[in-house]
């Protein structure tokens, strides 16, 4: 029997415990869709029972909620956002004009804070490439979670062009960069000398030194029919069901010594399969790069992922009746069609839902019938151009949700301590193909095909040696197959090929129903184009 004294002794050693792992944070995420206004003329989304008019299904947002000054403000999740930022004062001009992972808190207050809020004369102006805005330094209390920052420092909206966060819902952005590329700091040291302007997470943790400096992702799919999950953001401990992705592999993150830059969530990248085979990659632009490896930025605020054209037309040229657009450097493809993709980091196998490897469009014709087509959601990275010295890819949502991602800060200003960890959350990728054959054919408003009962292709590939040829400027340049690594589990243990139209041979990359007939017109050119222009990126 348990005496009274070991009784309350266990008691009160339950409740410190208690308090030991209270100050973890978990929020729930919730995705917003772009609005329709922001994208091409004559496309919208209808949310009904029925055929779905997708506009930019997979082009989300990722959200989380906290308090200032008395209100609840839902912001967007963003790791890596490049920004650029101008600094005014009414005594002194003065610019900052390095681009860095964006760590900023910006919101826009549906009224008046009530007190406490410090406002200042210090305006920044952050510019993004999806539009800018000036605001107001401001310091008061944020409540995330059941956490309290009791001086937080972030920027008050005043006034800009940054319209499509506001369309989405959204009343601001929550950085997740690292310290030194943030400008509030910069500029509340100009003002105080200290660092009173540290980040949202970095007061966390100093604020609770006892919790791990990470936070962690799970990102839901919205095309999953069934899921009514949007995912969850971690800071600190991540919760039991997540718990997994605190002992997967380390990869490193890359340091940044590109003068006038700041740091990233960037890793490297072993290598691409596609269809089973590893297709040679180009050689990295970013100096201290490994060799035969490309640096990879991991940011939740991009929804697409932009990588070289190599990697591009490695996945989707080869779809059959899938047709390159030059004059918007974008594929369309049938959209029961897809390609078996994963990508590697450190020897760790990643595979790609085909949900994530396009996207639905729709097109009303003059007669009132509804087109629909598929564009490619691995971009070439022309965009990428003023950036070629600080990374190689830019991987956004479209890989994150295929993961449980952590991220870990390290020591406090040192990014060389800093890592990343990611755990799959596709255990059955072929479940995943059926998946996205039902969901698909419920999108297009087609009868779905059959389940499939094996995968097509052959083993899956191996990271490239070091040496491995990279590709030439004519396309990429398939490897041999290797045979099943020993971290794949032995029912993932083929890959699909290159299809036929028989979806009942195991060989079929594209079911019967094509619903994209007539979908290839002449007017698909300024159609894309017009998609391309209201795409939510990483910015300049």
């Amino acid at each position: 029997m348990i005496s009274r004294r070991s009784a309350w002794a266990l008691a009160v050693l339950s409740v410190l415990a208690s308090l030991q792992d209270a100050q973890a944070l978990s929020m729930r995420l919730r995705k917003h869709h772009r609005n329709p206004k922001t994208a091409a003329r004559g496309l919208h989304r209808r949310l009904d029972p029925g055929p779905l008019d997708i506009d930019n299904l997979y082009d989300l947002y990722y959200s989380t909620f906290l308090t200032i000054g008395g209100q609840e403000l839902e912001v967007q999740l963003d790791t890596v956002r490049v920004v650029r930022a101008t600094s005014a004062a009414p005594s002194r001009q003065a610019r900052f004009s390095h681009r860095n992972g964006s760590p900023e808190l910006w919101v826009r207050a549906k009224q008046d804070f009530a007190a406490p809020v410090e406002s200042s004369n210090t305006s920044l102006t952050i510019r993004y490439g999806i539009g800018n805005f000036e605001g107001s330094l401001t310091n008061a209390e944020v409540v995330i979670g059941d956490v309290k920052i009791p001086q937080q420092s972030f920027l008050t909206y005043k006034q800009g062009s940054i319209n499509n966060v506001f369309q989405a819902g959204l009343d601001g952005m929550l950085g997740l960069g690292f310290d030194e590329g943030s400008h509030v700091l910069t500029a509340q040291r100009q003002k105080t000398s200290d660092d009173s302007g540290r980040t949202l997470l970095s007061n966390f943790y100093v604020a609770n030194p006892d919790e791990p400096r990470t936070m962690s992702f799970y990102m839901s799919r919205a095309s999953d029919p069934d899921s009514e999950d949007d995912g969850v953001f971690m800071i600190g401990k991540p919760e039991a069901a997540y718990e997994s992705v605190a002992t997967a592999p380390a990869m490193p993150v890359h340091v940044n010594t590109h003068a006038g830059d700041f740091q990233r969530w960037s890793t490297y990248v072993d290598a691409f399969e596609v269809n089973g085979v590893n297709i040679s990659l180009p050689t990295s632009v970013v100096d201290g790069a490994p060799s035969n490896r490309l640096v990879a930025n991991m940011d939740t605020g991009t929804s697409l992922a932009w990588v070289p054209t190599q990697i591009v037309d490695a996945i989707y040229k080869d779809i059959p009746d899938a047709h390159y657009f030059a004059d918007t450097d974008q594929y369309t493809v049938p959209c029961l069609s897809s390609v078996r993709v994963a990508v590697w980091f450190g020897g760790q196998r990643i595979p790609i839902h085909p949900m994530d490897l396009t996207r639905v469009q729709s097109q009303t014709n003059s007669d009132g019938t509804r087109e629909y087509f598929c564009t490619n959601t691995f971009i070439h990275t022309s965009a990428l151009a003023t950036q070629s010295a600080t990374l190689d890819m830019q991987l956004g949502d479209s890989l994150l949700r295929n993961v449980i991602a952590q991220y870990d800060f390290g020591t406090a200003g040192n990014p060389s301590t800093a890592n990343i960890r990611m755990v799959s959350t596709i255990k059955d990728e072929l479940a995943s193909w059926n998946t996205f054959l039902q969901a698909r054919a419920k999108q297009v408003g087609v009868d779905a095909p059959a389940p499939i009962t094996e995968l097509p292709g052959g083993s899956t590939s191996t990271p490239p040696q070091t040496g491995t040829t990279t590709a030439s400027d004519n396309g990429p340049t398939p490897s041999a197959p290797a045979g099943a690594p020993p971290t794949i589990p032995s029912d993932e243990s083929t890959s699909d090929g290159t299809s036929t139209n028989d979806n009942t041979s195991g060989d079929a990359n594209s079911p019967t129903q094509n619903p994209d007939a007539g979908a290839y017109t002449t007017r698909m050119p300024a159609i894309l184009l017009a998609l391309l222009s209201s795409l939510v990126v990483f910015a300049f």
